[in-house]
């Protein structure tokens, strides 16, 4: 069955190239037939921003000011400290910080709280200075994103095609100017850190909208494990590492003409094979198997796509599994305890993570962490989280995620294990039970589990970010560099002022680097280099060891992104 026929060689363009190969890496059995360049509209606004630095009252200042706005008649200065036990002077000394900071007034020897003063004592901070800056407000409507940049964002300087002509969509639908408190708390505002008592006060434009330019690659791939024409064909759209399915979907609908114009293929009318019947159906796991019969008959593979495992083949088959990871190990356990994760267990995943495989470990069955009946036991999960790369990063990532009794292995983007078997909990030499597993090697299939528990680590990243503590912030860092979210950590490092973790994210940077994946760390790195990097002094000891990262990352990615170190920081790169 012949379901395409080029009449033109596939092109893919050579800006695209690595990132094809990518994608062709990370998904086995897709092929990039064809990859363009476009460009969509994005606007840019320049804005006054202004803002203001609070500092909270002292309990002395407060008291002042409490007593001032209930006490009749208004007390003097000496009585105030007679009550506190004080030297007058130190009563004398608040009042006039009060007096000139305005929030007490004094008239024909009387003082009274101002109501500037109530408003701060309702607050408890005060406005101590005012600050204005420029900033640069761009909107994407594309990716529906609204940021806030400190330089102005350049176009392309390539005379690329515009996507709205490609896919014949009106992508210039900016929404109205409106900053309102909630938003600030929503976009990557630098200025606005209300909680280290900065605050932005008002947001004005000063000049009119601009019209932008951004890039967007567009891939057209093929599933070669599929036998129907009309699923084996996809889109695929990216712009800055992100997916973007909206423009993948427009391209479907005028599939012929695009695939025409992306890389010369034509669709060609096909005669369905007749399908084989499935084989009959031993238990209820077995049910969606036929769903899979199409895709995988792949001639020449060392093993099945679909595979089961039952009772005793259960864990030699899981543990050689494991054996076999090159990049991630992703497991999901309702419950983990010693007896199964024993020393030698802790062991090979120990040589594991030394050849550069990380795990990402979820568990829980309860709705509450603090309700779990069966918890990780602390030492174990201890033990766990001390296991680090050789580069010093957490190697084993072990959270809670809770309120599911699913039991899932993947291995590599590659392989999806699931089934009944309690993967950390139970050996299966003791007390043996008829269990079963499937494990599937079908790409979309196991995209479509990846997905599922990314987005459930990505929350509990989330999650741990906010509460802030060193151990939860390095766990959250870490979650979102091995899930490739770059972009999103050097985002929370940016807007909170954490410094202190750009070792860590460009450690973790670098093992990105290690697996292949230089294409996607590219941008993200860029903007640490021309953003938060200048915010440290060159004498901070930071400083020092943010270069000593870089001139390690430097010696192992690919000669042609070297000045983006170089241009940047004071490291040299040399050939080996």
């Amino acid at each position: 069955m012949t379901p395409l026929q080029s009449n033109l060689q596939p092109l893919i363009a050579p800006v695209l190239q690595d990132e094809a190969k990518e994608i062709e890496k990370r998904s086995p059995g897709i092929t990039v037939l064809g990859a363009r360049e476009f460009r969509y509209p994005v606007q840019q606004l320049q804005c006054r921003v202004a803002y203001e630095i609070h500092s909270k009252l002292n309990l002395l200042q407060r008291f002042v000011l409490r007593a001032y706005e209930e006490l009749v008649p208004p007390p003097s200065p000496e009585e105030l400290a007679a009550a506190l036990g004080l030297d007058p002077i130190f009563i004398i000394t608040t009042l006039n910080d009060l007096l000139t900071w305005q929030l007490l007034s004094k008239h024909t020897g009387s003082i009274t709280l101002t109501e500037e003063g109530r408003k701060t004592l309702l607050l408890e901070t005060r406005a101590q200075e005012s600050h204005e800056a420029i900033r640069y407000m761009l909107q994407d409507a594309l990716l529906d994103t609204l940021t806030f940049e400190p330089h102005p964002f350049v176009s392309p300087e390539e005379p690329l095609e515009n996507l709205e002509t490609f896919v014949q969509q009106n992508l210039q639908r900016f929404t109205e100017w409106n900053v309102s408190p909630e938003l600030l708390e929503e976009v990557s505002l630098d200025l606005h850190r209300p909680e280290e008592g900065q605050v932005v006060t008002e947001i004005e434009p000063l000049s009119p909208p601009q019209l932008c330019w951004k890039r967007i690659g567009i891939f057209v791939l093929r599933d070669e494990h599929s036998n129907d024409p009309t699923e084996a064909l996809s889109f695929l759209a990216r712009s800055e590492g992100v997916s973007i399915p909206i423009v993948a979907t427009w391209l479907l609908e005028r599939k012929a003409q695009a695939l025409k114009e992306l890389c010369g293929l034509e669709e060609q009318p096909t005669i369905a094979e007749e399908a084989s019947n499935p084989p009959e159906a031993e238990e209820m796991p077995r049910r969606n198997l036929p769903r899979f019969q199409k895709k995988v008959r792949t001639p020449g593979q060392e093993l099945p796509p679909v595979q089961h495992w039952r009772g005793a083949e259960i864990r030699p088959a899981f543990l050689q599994a494991l054996r076999q990871a090159r990049e991630e190990i992703i497991i999901y356990s309702p419950w983990i305890n010693e007896h199964v994760v024993d020393d030698e267990f802790l062991a090979l995943i120990e040589r594991l993570v030394k050849k550069g495989v990380h795990f990402l470990i979820g568990y829980g069955i309860g709705r509450e962490e603090q309700k779990e009946s069966r918890p990780i036991p602390p030492g174990l999960q201890q033990r766990l989280r001390a296991i680090t790369t050789l580069k010093g990063a957490p190697g084993v990532i072990v959270e809670w995620l809770g309120n599911s009794h699913a039991k899932e292995v993947i291995i590599d983007r590659k392989l999806h294990i699931s089934g009944s078997h309690n993967w950390l909990s139970y050996r299966g030499d003791f007390a043996p039970r008829d269990e079963i597993v499937y494990r599937v090697a079908v790409p979309t299939e196991v995209e479509r589990a990846h997905a599922h528990i990314r987005q459930r680590f990505l929350e509990r990243a989330q999650y741990l970010w906010s509460r802030k503590d060193d151990t939860s912030r390095t766990i959250a860092l870490s979650l979102l560099g091995y899930l490739g979210y770059e972009q999103m950590s050097l985002d929370l490092l940016e807007r909170e002022r954490c410094h202190q973790y750009i070792p860590l994210w460009i450690t973790l940077v670098h093992h990105a680097v290690l697996k292949g994946h230089d294409t996607r760390i590219i941008e993200p790195l860029k903007r640490l280099l021309t953003g938060c990097y200048h915010a440290i002094a060159p004498d901070d000891p930071l400083k020092a060891e943010i270069n000593e990262k870089l001139q390690q990352l430097g010696s192992n990615m690919k000669r042609k992104y070297w000045p983006l170190l170089t241009e940047h920081a004071p490291i040299e790169l040399t050939d080996a």
